[in-house]
């Protein structure tokens, strides 16, 4: 299968979408704020133990924001996760500067830094996959993450 390059727009909306995923599984934002700033939803998922709000974004990417109906806060599902998926014939080439905003609550990883508390940065550049296994964001070429209310914690 032949893979072609995002335009420029799309990477604008897979950061977009990044960002916005990043606070609301934080807790920084509401799902209300989620549709202000990227409209509703195209799908609603309702399974035994989740509820997944859908968007599918120029055949290009999918965006589930998932909440937990078997962990209860206030008597409503809790944030479950945010989950962004790029499809295999996609490169998203977005340089990794583009992940260096400090609105993302991202930084570069230095050598000897502690990572959780335990582990230790051994290298000396930039790793997006490194950084974002300690948040429980799972990197495939940056195609992919998944974040959970606890790791953004």
């Amino acid at each position: 299968m032949t893979t072609r390059p995002m335009t420029p727009d799309q990477q604008a909306l897979f950061l977009h979408f990044f960002e916005t995923g990043l606070k609301w599984v934080a807790g920084h934002i509401t799902f209300d704020d989620v549709i202000q700033r990227v409209g509703k939803p195209q799908d609603r998922w309702e399974e035994l133990s989740r509820i997944r709000y859908t968007y599918f974004l120029e055949d290009v990417m999918t965006v589930d924001f998932a909440y937990d109906k078997l962990k209860l806060v206030d008597g409503k599902p809790r944030i479950a996760y945010v989950k962004l998926e790029v499809g295999d014939y996609i490169r998203t080439s977005i340089p990794y500067e583009r992940f260096d905003n400090p609105g993302l609550g991202l930084h570069r990883l230095v050598r000897g830094e502690l990572i959780d508390g335990v582990r230790r940065e051994d290298r000396d550049f930039f790793r997006a996959d490194r950084r974002a296994r300690t948040l429980g964001i799972l990197w495939k070429e940056l195609r992919y993450f998944r974040v959970s209310a606890a790791d953004a914690a």
